[in-house]
């Protein structure tokens, strides 16, 4: 079953920018295998150039980037949990959970 989130996590990288591990909801999930990667242009309605309200023009969601890249990866919390399917999200500023399928 699918579930879509949009928690921040933390987030391990190698030196290529690939994620390998990232702690959620107070767990840590070493990846085991990239599945897929993308890249997605936000929403025009998220777009920085083109605040909504005077208030957001210093909004953090305001000043995201234009793109972000999207990984599906398999990962799990340990020896005896049982591995997942996640789609994390980087915006260029912070990580993502977006969907998880268990």
């Amino acid at each position: 079953m699918m579930r879509e989130y949009d928690d921040v996590v933390a987030m391990g990288v190698d030196a290529c920018g690939r994620p390998v591990v990232f702690e959620w909801r107070g767990r840590r999930y070493r990846v085991t295998q990239v599945l897929d990667t993308w890249r997605e242009r936000v929403p025009w309605w998220r777009d920085p150039a083109r605040p909504t309200t005077p208030d957001e023009q210093g909004a953090p969601d305001v000043q995201r980037r234009l793109e972000q890249r999207t990984w599906r990866v398999e990962a799990t919390a340990g020896r005896r949990a049982s591995s997942g399917v996640f789609h994390l999200v980087h915006d260029g500023e912070r990580w993502s959970l977006r969907a998880l399928t268990d």
